[in-house]
């Protein structure tokens, strides 16, 4: 999987927040090259279009996003966003650094 450059580094807190906020975020599993659109609404939830799927999010102080899904199959989850010359990035919080999905639109 790709890796964060040194150039690299995640988003703050301030600058998530009024990214991905109130918006639609288009990613790209990287690992079998999937679409997903998180619904990232300002109430806290987060809803997955096209699928039944809904949770909590939260970000921290550190530029995590947090998810708390409501079922138990799927684990929650923390994210880092990186903005780099090739685009949005994401990836693990557990695994600074290691990419899991490309961001393909926010909208």
């Amino acid at each position: 999987m790709p890796t964060a450059g040194a150039q690299q580094a995640h988003l703050g807190a301030a600058e998530l927040k009024n990214t991905v906020v109130g918006k639609k975020v288009e990613h790209e599993r990287l690992s079998d090259k999937r679409i997903f659109i998180w619904d990232v609404r300002e109430s806290g939830a987060l809803f997955i279009a096209n699928s039944s799927l809904k949770g909590k999010w939260a970000i921290k102080d550190n530029g995590e996003l947090c998810v708390e899904w409501e079922v138990a199959r799927v684990p929650d989850a923390c994210y880092f966003f990186y903005q780099g010359s090739g685009g949005m990035t994401a990836g693990p919080s557990k695994t600074p650094g290691v990419m899991s999905s490309n961001v393909k639109s926010i909208k």
